[in-house]
């Protein structure tokens, strides 16, 4: 199984969803016609019932750039004290630095 990075992914439009393991869970990340939902099975259990589930609406991602000027003054730091995010104040939004 291949490691993944501390990066950002994307999945592709051909593809539906993709399984990550997580320590003991397994997470499914699901494409759907409204938008994405999101499955947690114990490893090894994963055709059972999911243990917690959550969704989001396509517009509920859609971001408005009247509504935010962007006050990226929340820093979030590396253990070497260096800042590697910020996140806007106002709104979910966030950016990778360097």
């Amino acid at each position: 199984m291949p490691v993944l990075k501390e990066e950002d992914y994307e999945l592709p439009e051909d593809q539906t969803s993709v399984w990550i393991t997580v320590n003991a869970i397994s997470v499914r990340v699901f494409r759907t016609d409204e938008g994405v939902g999101v499955d947690l099975y114990p490893v090894g259990r994963e055709s059972e019932d999911a243990i917690a589930s959550t969704y989001a609406l396509n517009d509920e991602g859609e971001e408005d750039e009247q509504m935010c000027d962007h006050d990226w003054k929340h820093d979030s730091y590396t253990d070497n004290g260096r800042v590697e995010w910020q996140l806007c104040k106002h709104c979910p939004k966030s950016r990778r630095l360097g």
